[in-house]
């Protein structure tokens, strides 16, 4: 039987207009009129013969039977994309969306060489960059939203097949102003007198920092961590305001500049391993098993982060 379904820009549109929570929101990311974005809905109601926003206030609230299509609408367009991979693969070139999740702070330093090793052998791969802790992005893997994610932490039970690729220290990292600037090493009890900043909780480099620290007896107060944030750049900007320190993988610490003082652990052995992840339920799309390949191989091994010396 013939499967009746809508057309999927349709149902993309669908999945904007729930993300941005307003018709107005969801024509901006979009770059169309807002009549527009309404059409497509209006369409796609009359489609599926179901009401599927309700407003409160300015907002546009899926309904029920919205609320029950937007899993499904999600692995439809994942699928899709699949398609459009295999179809480039066909026609001679390796090429369409490659979506990556970043599940660890120092991806943000080798990801984007990463990437562009990759495109050179690949002009047509399109590579999108989603951030999210480890927990979301193996759901996100499960569903296949995501081709492949960079994690940095086992997850028992998830239907995600994990290879690690390395593992690197973590190291303290202070602004040139601030008091251990000319320090080259740090201890226990000094992490325990001092404000952090930190990545945020479901970070691989939070979690290996907080079992490290329990392997030892010891664990983080509350009000010691002044700022958690998800990408590199806003670590380093809080570095710079306040004289706090921040704890990072070293090759993460080498990137954000010379501004900044590197302090390795004298008495707490805190290694972070990397890992691939991939679904276990879904075939890779062409580009994306050219991808993993090309990380786990010689090339993108020489490409990812090295031990930092002990100099």
């Amino acid at each position: 039987m013939y499967p009746d379904v809508p057309d999927l820009y349709r149902l993309y549109v669908f999945l904007v207009v729930v993300e941005a929570g307003s018709i107005s929101g969801a024509a901006a990311r979009l770059h169309l009129s807002q009549t527009a974005v309404y059409q497509q809905i209006r369409g796609l109601e009359r489609k599926l013969g179901l009401k599927l926003f309700y407003r409160q206030g300015g907002r546009r609230v899926p309904t029920e039977a919205a609320e029950a299509l937007i899993g499904p609408t999600r692995e439809l367009l994942a699928h899709a994309e699949r398609y459009q991979g295999h179809l480039e693969t066909i026609r001679g070139r390796l090429g369409g969306l490659l979506k990556v999740g970043v599940g660890v702070v120092s991806a943000e330093a080798f990801l984007p060489r990463l990437l562009a090793g990759f495109r050179a052998q690949s002009p047509a791969c399109s590579p999108q960059m989603i951030v999210g802790d480890a927990v979301s992005l193996a759901g996100m893997l499960g569903r296949g939203e995501l081709d492949l994610a960079f994690l940095g932490q086992q997850l028992g039970g998830r239907q995600v097949d994990l290879d690690l690729l390395f593992q690197e220290e973590l190291v303290a990292v202070v602004s040139d102003r601030h008091p251990w600037a000319r320090r080259r090493r740090l201890g226990i009890a000094d992490l325990e007198q001092v404000r952090l900043v930190l990545p945020g909780p479901g970070l691989g480099t939070r979690q290996t920092l907080e079992s490290a620290l329990a392997r030892r007896g010891c664990q983080l107060k509350p009000d010691q961590v002044w700022f958690e944030g998800h990408s590199l750049q806003a670590l380093a900007v809080s570095l710079l305001a306040e004289p706090v320190v921040g704890i990072l993988p070293a090759s993460a610490a080498q990137e954000i500049g010379p501004q900044f003082k590197i302090l390795r652990f004298g008495d707490l052995n805190v290694r972070q391993p990397v890992f691939i992840g991939r679904s276990r339920a879904l075939a890779l799309s062409p580009v994306a098993a050219q991808f993993y390949e090309f990380v786990t191989g010689p090339e993108g091994q020489r490409l990812l982060p090295s031990p930092v010396s002990d100099e």
